[in-house]
């Protein structure tokens, strides 16, 4: 049976991705990477199996035995700081914690490796996608202007992630979702070198995610998501033969 291991799987988007993932079609072992006891109940209530340890605490190698204990075939980064703890916590999790995830999966010798990042996360001083209208750009300064911290955690990491990766060998694919909401979920995105829109139910982001899960050929792909009138599989599928790649000479 496929199985995935979710990290920071009692946030928001990894809960609807775990209860996505269990069911069909996918019907998924899934394991969730939890940092409270608390959450233990709500994990198993979605059919999958908690395992609770502190992603801020574990070295790659502790993290890498987990990892192999799974016997996970896919490992999703969900997890963040969520705004929690300042500057400094965010750089623990959104970047240190999250490299150490890379290494521990390239040392468990699993390959597939999703990251959940956000959309439009760059180096600024290099020009602003050639697809970007005025709109875009006002948003992207917007969310440079008030979420800094996040989106140089992020951005490190995911450089990391694309440029580490000739030391690594993993099958990543980021997916960079704009502002998410709880609202629930269309089934339909725009997904690809897009506009930054407007906000997107967590639950399509945990959608795509899962098409990502199963189509291995949206390896080696960056890629924006936002609301739209695609179904969330088509759009995947679209990412996936066009081999989409938004972070290319953006870092």
């Amino acid at each position: 049976m496929p199985t995935t291991l979710i990290l920071g799987g009692s946030g928001k988007v990894a809960l609807h991705l775990t209860r996505i993932l269990t069911q069909p079609p996918y019907s998924q072992k899934v394991f969730s990477l939890i940092r409270s006891q608390d959450k233990v109940s709500q994990i198993r209530s979605l059919n999958a199996e908690p395992l609770v340890n502190s992603l801020e605490d574990l070295s790659a190698s502790a993290l890498a035995d987990i990892i192999k204990s799974t016997s996970a075939s896919t490992i999703v980064w969900a997890a963040g700081a969520g705004g929690k703890g300042g500057a400094e916590r965010t750089r623990t999790v959104d970047r240190d914690a999250a490299i150490r995830a890379m290494d521990a999966t390239a040392q468990a010798g699993v390959k597939r490796f999703i990251m959940v990042s956000a959309v439009d996360i760059r180096v600024r001083s290099k020009p602003a996608p050639e697809w970007y209208n005025d709109d875009d750009r006002a948003k992207s300064d917007q969310m440079w202007k008030a979420l800094s911290a996040y989106c140089q955690a992020k951005l490190e990491a995911d450089v990391e992630l694309v440029k580490g990766n000739e030391k690594r060998g993993l099958v990543y694919t980021i997916v960079r979702p704009s502002t998410l909401s709880d609202e629930k979920g269309t089934g339909k995105v725009e997904a690809g070198k897009v506009h930054i829109g407007g906000p997107i139910s967590r639950e399509d982001v945990a959608a795509v995610v899962a098409a990502c899960v199963v189509d291995e050929a949206t390896g080696g792909c960056v890629f924006d998501v936002v609301p739209g009138e695609a179904g969330i599989e088509e759009a995947v599928r679209g990412v996936a033969v066009e081999k989409v790649h938004v972070f290319e000479g953006r870092y």
